[in-house]
């Protein structure tokens, strides 16, 4: 008996955290779940910006599964407002962008430190690239900084100027030395990771890897 009332204890703890989420009494069906735009979150990242909303899960339920949280947010725009290049982007784009952040990290080694960047037309899909990308670092135990890389405005309008293929590795250049400048320790195996739209009229981003100021594309 003992054993059997473990596993029913063990499991009345995890499924205690499954009860509580709210999808499962608030979800209105996939036409109205159209209207929100999710990110899909590390529960711990999710309860760390929203302590109000996102519990801490159980210890039991953390050992036996990754636990994720949805967060969801209405849409700024109805469904079918943006570009078909824009849904293209976005309707798997936690998948590809942890793909591409799989490629930057095996590529840079250990022992290095994230800074993340990205660049498409739309500023608001640059947030979730840039966040995805954020949360597939973490999700890897890497360090990575909530800041983009520093430009100043001088240099913004010098990388408006250049092709995306050329002003990448412009920025990458640019962001070594305003680090030597500031005097902030410089280690080779420190990373600008950039995600990027290279051409208009494509719907696939695109990955490189900036590290010691010299730049090379992944993908």
């Amino acid at each position: 008996m003992e054993p059997l009332f473990l596993f029913l204890l063990t499991n009345l703890f995890v499924y205690s955290d499954v009860a509580n989420d709210p999808i499962h009494a608030n979800w209105e069906g996939a036409t109205a779940g159209r209207k929100y735009e999710c990110e899909r979150l590390p529960q711990a990242e999710a309860h760390r910006r929203y302590p109000g909303e996102v519990p801490q899960t159980s210890a039991i339920a953390t050992t036996l599964f990754g636990v994720d949280a949805l967060v969801c947010e209405h849409r700024v725009m109805p469904d079918g407002a943006r570009s078909p290049r824009d849904e293209a982007v976005l309707r798997d784009l936690s998948d590809n962008v942890d793909e591409l952040v799989g490629l930057a990290a095996a590529a840079a080694g250990e022992d290095t430190q994230w800074v993340v960047d990205a660049y498409y037309p739309d500023p608001a899909v640059v947030r979730k690239v840039a966040s995805a990308a954020r949360v597939s670092l973490a999700e890897r135990g890497l360090p990575v900084s909530d800041a983009p890389p520093q430009f100043t405005a001088g240099d913004v309008e010098v990388f408006r100027t250049l092709p995306m293929r050329d002003a990448i590795p412009a920025s990458c250049r640019r962001w070594w030395d305003i680090r030597a400048q500031l005097g902030q320790p410089l280690r080779r195996r420190d990373a600008f990771l950039a995600l990027a739209l290279l051409d208009q009229h494509e719907s696939q981003l695109h990955v490189g890897l900036c590290q010691g100021g010299t730049f090379r594309w992944l993908r």
